[in-house]
């Protein structure tokens, strides 16, 4: 297996922790109430409601930053997919990106460079994402709520297990072969 593969999945196994977690409601359990915890103030936070919004970032950044680097290419259309029905979730949305007049936003790149640039401000109820190209004056903005972000995750978890069952698939050809 390819190095990038093994840390694409070493990632995903965090990414679907972290999503489970979510999904499981984990730091409202009495499970989570109950275990030890080194920092009392952090656990106090997680309880309280900001576990979604502190697991989002590293969530995007596993789910947006290493595919980029390793798999967007190869699985370019779904990304393209999710940013056409991103759109529905997105609001005060500002492009001067040239490429983009036409509607077509490439909201996964942008966010991903938000992402990876640390230019995310998060909201109540969501996310404020900016990317900006200092070379040629272009940049971007738009606000995504909770929803379109737990939306987003989903989608982009698919496309990294797309990956994961690709390898496997590959392996088990080899394997026989």
């Amino acid at each position: 297996m390819e190095k990038q593969d093994e840390l694409l999945i070493a990632s995903y196994y965090a990414l679907t922790w972290w999503a489970e977690t979510l999904n499981q409601r984990h730091f409202e359990s009495p499970a989570f109430d109950a275990m030890p915890f080194r920092d009392a103030f952090v656990k106090s936070r997680l309880q309280s409601g900001e576990g979604p919004i502190a697991l989002l970032m590293p969530s995007l950044y596993v789910a947006l930053v290493l595919p980029r680097e390793t798999i967007f290419d190869q699985y370019a259309s779904d990304f393209e997919a999710i940013d056409r029905q991103l759109g529905r979730f997105a609001r005060n949305v500002k492009t001067t990106y040239k490429k983009e007049k036409e509607g077509n936003i490439a909201f996964t790149r942008h966010i991903r460079n938000a992402v990876s640039h640390a230019r995310t401000e998060w909201m109540g109820d969501g996310a404020r994402f900016h990317d900006e190209n200092t070379k040629t004056s272009e940049a971007f903005s738009a606000e995504i709520g909770i929803q379109g972000l737990n939306w987003l995750m989903s989608a982009l978890q698919q496309i990294v297990l797309k990956r994961v069952r690709d390898i496997q698939i590959r392996q088990a050809s080899d394997n026989n072969a």
